[in-house]
């Protein structure tokens, strides 16, 4: 078992930056390892430290990835749009 887990972020809004970024910065088996966003503007990797992302194909080849939290906007989910439609 490993002694940290880099936790990722995909959607990096004010749920991400208010809420997720803070508990996986305040737990001590866990560090933040990278974020993505498609807003580059949006992006709190900088902030923090770690590589950010715009595109989400790149983000997951970088091989930083132990583990991912999802915080997009229900909108973007694609179970959502085809209802939606």
């Amino acid at each position: 078992m490993k002694d940290t887990y880099s936790i990722d972020v995909v959607g990096c809004g004010a749920v991400a930056s208010y809420c997720y970024v803070p508990i996986i910065e305040k737990h001590p088996r866990t560090v933040l390892g990278a974020c993505c966003d498609v807003d580059e503007g949006k992006s709190v990797g900088s902030e923090c430290g770690v590589p950010s992302f715009t595109d989400h194909t790149e983000f997951l080849a970088s091989g930083l990835v132990d583990a991912l939290v999802i915080a997009t906007p229900p909108r973007f989910f694609l179970a959502n749009r085809h209802r939606r439609r």
